[in-house]
C-alpha cells in the first residue's frame, strides 16, 4: 500500500462561490452555506497539486481533512464531487466551482456541530477512483474537489483557507495500490 498526503499550497487553490456566480479565492476562509435561496447559497472548492498516483491504481481509502474555524458555522450539508477532468485548474485560471464538470461518484457530508480544529470528511474513495481511472490521468496531475451545498436544511460551514493560515489549509489523504499492468503473465516452462 502507498500513501499520498497533500495540502493546499496556494491561495488560488481554495475558493468559495455564491450560487449566483460570484467567486472568491483570496479570502480568510472557505464558506459553504446550504440554503433554499440561491442568493445566499455558497459552494467550496479545493485543488490539490501534483497528486502522485499512477493512472488506474486501486484507491483503498481517501478523505479530505478540513480545519473548522468557527463554532457557529460548523455544520456541513453538502455533496463532495471530484472535478471530472484530467488535471484540475486552480481558481485563478478557471473561476468557477458550481459549473465545473463533476464526477458521477459523490459523497454526502451532512452533520452538525463539528468541533473547531481538524475534521475528516466521509470517505471519498469512489470519487478519487473515478478521477484516477480517467484515460488522461497521469501521476502528478492536479486533483480538484467540489463541495456543493444542498438547498435545505440551512447549515453553514467555515473552513480555514490558505490565505489566512497556510498550515491549516485543507489536506488530502489517499491510500492506494499500484497496478503494474501484468495480464495473462506466464513464466516459460510453467503450466
Amino acid at each position: 500500500m502507498a500513501v499520498v498526503d497533500e495540502q493546499i499550497g496556494a491561495g488560488n487553490c481554495d475558493a468559495m462561490q455564491k450560487d449566483s456566480g460570484a467567486i472568491s479565492w483570496a479570502d480568510a476562509f472557505v464558506y459553504v452555506h446550504s440554503q433554499f435561496s440561491p442568493l445566499i447559497r455558497y459552494h467550496g472548492g479545493f485543488v490539490f497539486t501534483t497528486v502522485n498516483i499512477p493512472q488506474a491504481s486501486t484507491i483503498l481509502a481517501a478523505k479530505i481533512i478540513i480545519y473548522v474555524r468557527n463554532y457557529l458555522q460548523d455544520s456541513p450539508n453538502l455533496e463532495i464531487y471530484g472535478n471530472d477532468v484530467d488535471s484540475a485548474n486552480n481558481f485563478a485560471v478557471e473561476g468557477d466551482i458550481f459549473g465545473r464538470a463533476r464526477t458521477t461518484a459523490s459523497t454526502s457530508w451532512i452533520t452538525t456541530n463539528l468541533p473547531i480544529g481538524w475534521n475528516d470528511s466521509p470517505d471519498i474513495t469512489g470519487v478519487v477512483q473515478e478521477l484516477v481511472d480517467r484515460p488522461g490521468w497521469v501521476a502528478n496531475n492536479d486533483m480538484g474537489f467540489l463541495f456543493i451545498a444542498w438547498g435545505i436544511p440551512a447549515q453553514q460551514l467555515e473552513i480555514e483557507a490558505f490565505d489566512t493560515y497556510p498550515t491549516q489549509a485543507a489536506k488530502l489523504h489517499i491510500e492506494y495500490r499500484v497496478h503494474y499492468g501484468f495480464t495473462n503473465f506466464q513464466i516459460p516452462g510453467v503450466v
